[in-house]
């Protein structure tokens, strides 16, 4: 073989061992780049409807109108099949005859955003706790919560990462309007919590031992229920900042009993 032959022999093989090695290296780096863009636990934003009036669906709810689901508990129950995700069902205006349960998924967060407070209630008809999460990262917004009778929780039973805000949590009985349990974290803000009447302490709210509540821009009054605390009864850890509590007397308290730990910040009582 000539020298010439030969060296572009070892040119052209060169070139093929490149060409290899080139190919090789985009292969790790794909598998890599596709790691990084889809980490487990990735979240996925869903919405889902509930109409009262115009929905025809019993699962799904994928869309407002026809398609939206015509109870709440359905559009919860759709809610929790999906996986790392975040949901929003959003609650067309309207009274629902109902009391809901709700488990979300470790993996997802659940919001539920009423069209308001006034236009949307949620009425569980003195049959149990009007809403009752059970585990998960939920959010109550813009809805009217009433007609619970329950000993735990007659409006809301929290025993999740709970944030209620916007709300009106009203005209509940037997138990605490809210019930909020031990081990667990709740904010509430912007809250109407009124005429509420329990046998339990802390008709509007009950903060268990271990438990840890934030109250902001809350408005909680015309609540009766035992002995002590007839508006708020802490037990746990409570966070009050320009809250407004009044005309909630109780035999032993008025307003805020605690206790547990407490701090108040432009507080009315």
């Amino acid at each position: 073989m000539s020298r010439s032959n030969h060296s572009s022999h070892l040119h052209t093989a060169r070139s093929r061992r490149r060409v290899l090695v080139t190919l090789s290296i985009p292969a790790v780096l794909l598998g890599t780049l596709t790691a990084i863009s889809s980490p487990a636990g990735a979240s996925n934003a869903v919405t889902l409807y509930v109409n009262g009036s115009l929905g025809t669906v019993v699962s799904g709810c994928s869309s407002p109108g026809a398609n939206a689901c015509e109870t709440l508990q359905q559009a919860i129950t759709a809610a929790e099949s999906y996986t790392n995700s975040d949901v929003t069902i959003l609650v067309a205006a309207g009274t629902y005859n109902e009391h809901d349960t709700i488990n979300v998924p470790s993996t997802d967060t659940l919001v539920i955003q009423g069209a308001g407070a006034p236009v949307t209630t949620i009425n569980a008809n003195n049959s149990g706790s009007v809403v009752m999460i059970n585990a998960g990262i939920a959010t109550l917004s813009g809805l009217t919560i009433s007609g619970g009778n329950a000993s735990n929780g007659a409006g809301i039973y929290s025993n999740g990462t709970t944030t209620i805000e916007n709300d009106s949590i009203s005209n509940n009985s037997t138990g605490s309007a809210i019930y909020i349990v031990g081990g667990t974290t709740s904010i509430l803000k912007n809250d109407t919590i009124a005429n509420n009447v329990g046998s339990a302490n802390g008709g509007a709210a009950y903060i268990a031992n271990t438990a840890n509540a934030t109250f902001e821009n809350d408005t909680i009054f015309n609540d009766s229920g035992g002995l002590y605390g007839t508006g708020i009864y802490n037990n746990g850890t409570a966070n009050l900042t320009n809250d407004t509590l009044f005309n909630s007397p109780g035999t032993y308290g008025y307003g805020l009993t605690t206790s547990g730990g407490v701090t108040t910040n432009g507080v009315s009582i």
